[in-house]
This record gives structure tokens, sequence and C-alpha cells, in this order.
């Protein structure tokens, strides 16, 4: 919740280390393989316009460089002013 994230940053944060843990030992589902296959037949390629931000499109063997998630991703820090050339 973001009012507690606000409230105590470093409890917030080490929920959000745990949830990251647990999302990098899944496993892409068998949907993700049908759904690269498919791409893989399309005369012109393919690219993946996601919300998801787990990186399981990646996972399941898509071209990272296909892959544009919208909402970001759980595997990228992003300041919140200027931190950096990234």
């Amino acid at each position: 919740e973001l009012s507690g994230a606000l409230v105590n940053p470093g409890q917030a944060a080490a929920g959000r280390i745990a949830d990251a843990a647990d999302r990098e030992r899944t496993q892409p589902h068998p949907g993700f393989d049908c759904l690269r296959r498919w791409s893989e037949r399309m005369p012109s390629g393919s690219i993946v316009f996601t919300s998801n931000v787990d990186g399981q499109f990646q996972a399941a063997g898509f071209d990272p460089a296909a892959v544009h998630e919208c909402h970001g991703s759980i595997h990228v820090l992003q300041c919140l002013e200027p931190c950096g050339e990234q």
C-alpha cells in the first residue's frame, strides 16, 4: 500500500524485495510458449505490448527488444528525480 511505503519506506522496500524474489522463481505458463510460437510465424515479425511488469515474456523466450512494458518492469529501478544516465 502506498501510504505504508510513505510512512515506512524501509519496510515497504523489504516487502518489494521479497515479492521480487517470488517472481524470480515463477516460470512462464504454457500460454506464453503458445504466443511465442504464434508470433514467430508472423511474416513481418511481431512485438509484445504488455502491462505485465514481471518479465515473463522475456523468460518465455521473446526477444527483449520486441517486448514493450507500458508500466515498466520490476527488474529496472526508476528514480523519482534524475539520478543517472539511464
